[in-house]
Parts: C-alpha cells; structure tokens; sequence
C-alpha cells in the first residue's frame, strides 16, 4: 500500500508490533495533554474520568509524570477494576467528593465534563480529551465560583513522539496489559461488538500468520 512518507512513523526495534499502535492514541493522545497541564499542576490529586484505552493510558503516564495520587471513575466495572489493577484508586460515589489538582476527562459525555468541572481544585486544571459532536453543561456553583484552567487536547505533535517512546519504554510491563486480545479479520466484526459493550480493553486487529 502507497501512504505518503510524512505519515510515516519510525518504529525501533525494542517495540514489539502489538505494542505500536499504543503510541499513538492510549499514550500519545494522553502525554500531550498531561504536558499542557503541568504548566499549571505539575503534582498533587489527579482524577481521571473514563477508564477506556485512553483513560487507562492517561493512569500511567500521570505516575510516569510523577504523579502518585490517582483516582478513576467509570461507570463500567471491568474497566474500573482494570485501573485499579495499575495503581489507581476507584472514585467512591457516594462519599463527599474530594476536589483535584489535575482532571483528566476522557469519557467524551456531558456528564463527565459535568463532573470534572464540578472537582477540580481553584487554580487546577482539566484537560479535555474525550470527543463529542456537541457538548452542553449546567454552570453550577461548584464551577462558578471558582478559578480554575480549561485545556482543550487533540492528539499530539510528531516532535512528542520520541518522549513517548520512551514513557513506553519505561512502563511497558504495564501497557502489555492493556492488549486483552488480537484477532484476525473474519472476527473484527465480533471484536467490535465486544469492544463498544465494554467487554474489551484494547484489543487490536492482528494480519500476521
């Protein structure tokens, strides 16, 4: 297949195959906005929202960053105690919500982004990554009266991409873990079903024999 050589990434030689595409959106995707927002929360509580590939990808590059206090939330109790397994802690719903000096929203609904502007500490920072055609929210007194930073992330730049090899480099016994499953084409369709009922993790299609 003919691709333009500019959308082209190398790939070195310790980076097993199934471990590649995690550089792009479950690493990529996640260290750029982490980098934006340590300008202005470079420590403390970090709170993510939404435990899928990028979520999860969000987990370890914040404790790769130097963050050691990290809470998740998802609805979705596989994916949850899936984060847990890498060093997060399950947000308890219904204890008095703690406040955070980093949210992360990765869930892309309007609840999340709800959620996040409602716990994130004065002068902290969150950090939209989850995608939607349209999002609306309700400014309540937990966002109003507060300052805080709003940072909007999409993807990352090819100059990040060496930094991010090395954060895989550096945790890859845990990003192994996030791969629950390679298939080949005649099961993609399954694989789908499986991944959008919140059964997978980050599965991928597989072409080598």
């Amino acid at each position: 297949m003919a691709v333009p050589e500019q959308c082209l990434l190398p790939v070195p030689q310790d980076i097993p195959t199934h471990l590649a595409p995690l550089l792009l959106d479950t690493i990529g995707t996640a260290a750029h906005g982490i980098r934006l927002a340590k300008k202005i929360a470079s420590e403390g509580k970090a709170l993510v929202l939404g435990a899928g590939p990028i979520g999860l990808g969000g987990i370890l590059v914040l404790q790769d960053s130097g963050f050691s206090d990290i809470c998740v939330f998802d609805p979705n109790p596989l994916r949850l105690e899936f984060a847990e397994s890498l060093g997060a802690h399950a947000l308890v719903a219904d204890k008095k919500p703690a406040l955070y000096d980093l949210v992360l929203e990765c869930s892309g609904r309007d609840s999340g982004r709800q959620m996040a502007l409602e716990m994130v500490k004065p002068n902290g920072a969150v950090v939209q990554l989850g995608e939607a055609d349209s999002w609306k929210i309700e400014e309540t007194k937990a966002i109003r009266r507060k300052d805080f930073y709003y940072i909007r992330s999409f993807y990352f730049p090819i100059n990040e991409y060496e930094d991010n090899i090395q954060i895989l480099r550096r945790n890859k016994s845990k990003f192994e873990t996030l791969v629950d499953a390679q298939v080949s084409l005649d099961q993609l369709s399954e694989l789908f079903v499986e991944f959008a009922a919140g059964s997978r993790i980050k599965p991928q299609l597989n072409f080598q024999e």
